[in-house]
């Protein structure tokens, strides 16, 4: 079982650093800081789950509605 939480944090850093970083870079080409933002959120919900936080949970639920949100203001109610 630790082989899989150590698989998992792994993933989740991997997905962190690469929504940050490829944020960043997409934000100094002149676009928004929406996957930066995404990028920062995951690596403290990735905090949150190595330290056996409830909060890790919440903090994906907020991620996963927000990039909802962020899709339907950019590409309006037919965004699916």
């Amino acid at each position: 079982m630790e082989t899989l939480k150590k698989m998992s944090v792994f993933l989740m850093l991997l997905i962190a650093l690469s929504l940050g970083i490829g944020g960043l870079w997409h934000q100094l080409q002149g676009g928004s800081m929406f996957y930066t933002l995404i990028g920062l959120l995951y690596g403290l919900s990735l905090n949150f789950y190595f330290k056996k936080q409830e909060k890790a949970l919440y903090t994906n639920s907020a991620i996963l509605l927000g990039v909802i949100i962020w899709a339907g203001y950019q590409h309006g109610i037919n965004f699916l």
